[in-house]
């Protein structure tokens, strides 16, 4: 080997200059823009869901979420109620939905409001309220009147 051989030698085996590069860590996301993020996932999923919720009422014909403790008559005052109405004059959803008004643990009122929304026919909001008293705190419960309208 010559002398220009080991010089092109030494030349050709020095590296190139390493270039680095320097990556900035991402942005962080702002609350604002977090919480946006989520109520947006819950919107798409309850769309997602819809299908389901009108499988369910196409079959069972209602959807209820009733209401817990010692409520009288559960069934026909529910906390919230999704009904089918398939009748040959009208067609459409009844929302139900009833508040507990307590005035002790002797006497009861339950305030219930009735919503429709119909394609085909109409339906006139209604409201009214069930009172209902006992004896003694064991006792069942017993009806005492209907009033039209909301609960004193």
């Amino acid at each position: 080997m010559t002398d220009s051989d080991s010089q092109e030698f030494t030349q050709s085996s020095e590296h190139p200059e390493i270039e680095y590069v320097v990556r900035e860590s991402p942005r962080k996301r702002s609350l604002a823009g977090r919480i946006g993020f989520g109520a947006l996932l819950i919107v798409w999923f309850s769309v997602l869901s819809l299908p389901l919720v009108f499988f369910v009422l196409a079959i069972q014909g209602d959807i209820t979420i009733r209401h817990t403790g010692d409520v009288p008559d559960k069934h026909q005052h529910p906390r919230f109620q999704v009904t089918l109405i398939m009748d040959v004059d009208n067609r459409g959803l009844q929302f139900t939905n009833s508040a507990i008004n307590r005035a002790d643990d002797l006497n009861l009122c339950i305030d219930t409001q009735v919503n429709y929304a119909l394609w085909q026919g109409n339906g006139d909001s209604a409201r009214y309220c069930d009172c209902y008293t006992r004896d003694a705190a064991d006792d069942d419960w017993q009806f005492i009147e209907s009033t039209q309208g909301a609960c004193p």
